[in-house]
């Protein structure tokens, strides 16, 4: 799994030394998602710039330049003019198990949760349909001290079911959200 290109660049301090990593989400998320390819760190720069320029979620020059790395650099996209995500939206259980399933195995799936302004990636676990793992930048394990960041290592993620998947979505976005939502990327290039 390419978390650990993640925690490489976590542990050598070119994701910055907020313990949270933001803006890093997306980049991160997709990383940890993958098996094989890494997410190159002009992909990760390009995501902490497109969410300090508050353009992540919208258009804009910063968020125009992460869909074109993202679909040159990582997803070996051919026509890069006309790579982006995919919104998925849920709003029940159903809804996100039927959508889960087609999508299982044929995308690269990042959740939304603090409203939009984070993402995690939903990773597919083993040959049961219902089992997953989210991952992402909130498996990074790091402490801050005076002196800086010391970031520990990648925790590893437990496996949850389509069902604890909706309950995350529910208690990590506002109570009043009608529906919940993800971001579909294309699956890792072989």
């Amino acid at each position: 799994m390419t978390a650990f290109n993640l925690y490489n660049f976590a542990k050598s301090g070119r994701l910055g030394e907020n313990g949270d990593f933001p803006g890093y989400c997306m980049a991160g998320a997709i990383d940890a998602c993958f098996d094989l390819r890494d997410v190159p760190l002009e992909v990760y720069t390009a995501n902490e710039e497109a969410v300090a320029k508050q353009e992540l979620g919208g258009d804009g020059e910063y968020t125009d330049n992460l869909y074109r790395l993202l679909g040159a650099l990582v997803f070996k996209s051919e026509h890069q003019s006309e790579f982006s995500a995919i919104p998925y939206y849920f709003s029940s259980l159903e809804e996100l198990r039927t959508d889960l399933e087609e999508l299982r195995n044929k995308a690269t799936i990042l959740l939304d949760v603090n409203d939009g302004l984070h993402s995690v990636g939903l990773k597919p676990i083993g040959d049961n349909r219902d089992e997953w793992q989210m991952v992402g930048t909130d498996q990074i394990v790091a402490v801050m001290f005076e002196d800086g960041l010391d970031v520990q290592c990648m925790a590893e993620p437990e496996t949850i079911t389509t069902e604890q998947v909706w309950e995350y979505l529910c208690s990590n976005n506002s109570p009043q959200a009608e529906q919940q939502s993800a971001l579909v990327f294309p699956p890792e290039p072989a």
